[in-house]
């Protein structure tokens, strides 16, 4: 397993600064990047490669935590399929509200009338309006597990090395209920601006 923290020369932690991740990332990539080296040998290519796979990796915060879960049980977190209970509201609510988006979205397609088009035209602006809002909503659930997520990094500061010891002083359980709760939340998230992005067309 590749560990993508020691790939960028991130210390292993729950959250990371993305615009200093950015900045280390460009400087390495530059470094190893083929176009910069005398010969575009394997090796740069693999290391660049590398590079690209743990950035988009660290860069996206349940593909980071998933990973972290990885590095540090040895084993992919178990496959997220049963929503929380205290999610199950905003699973009906941003189902219902994409569902009704999906069937808009299909009637304004199958239209070939310009009168139609103006009320179509209208009814997806207030369709964005409330697609824009939830993705608020969901903006604003994510701000407290980021907030915890800064917080557990301590933990992992406190702890040097790899030792036997090491995964019984780190608080992975609740890492690992933060990424069910954080992997439904971003799920929904693209969804509803998948559609914001369809209906913007």
């Amino acid at each position: 397993m590749i560990d993508h923290f020691r790939v960028l020369g991130e210390p292993r932690r729950p959250w990371i600064d993305i615009a200093e991740l950015k900045t280390k990332f460009l400087a390495l990539s530059s470094l190893h990047h083929p176009d910069r080296t005398q010969s575009a040998g394997t090796i740069e290519s693999v290391d660049f490669a590398a590079l690209n796979v743990a950035y988009n990796c660290l860069r996206d915060v349940p593909q980071r935590v998933a990973h972290l879960l990885e590095v540090e049980t040895g084993e992919k977190p178990a496959s997220v399929q049963n929503i929380p209970g205290e999610l199950m509201d905003w699973a009906f609510e941003t189902g219902a509200l994409v569902r009704e988006a999906d069937q808009f979205i299909a009637e304004k397609e199958r239209n070939t009338s310009p009168m139609i088009a103006i009320k179509h035209f209208e009814k997806g602006v207030q369709f964005t309006d409330r697609l824009n809002a939830m993705q608020t909503r969901i903006q604003q659930a994510l701000g407290p597990l980021n907030e915890r997520l800064r917080q557990m990094n301590t933990a992992w500061d406190s702890i040097s090395g790899d030792s036997w010891t090491r995964s019984s002083q780190l608080p992975l359980s609740e890492l690992a209920t933060i990424y069910q709760r954080y992997a439904f939340l971003n799920r929904w998230n693209q969804q509803i601006q998948e559609r914001i992005s369809t209906l913007a067309l």
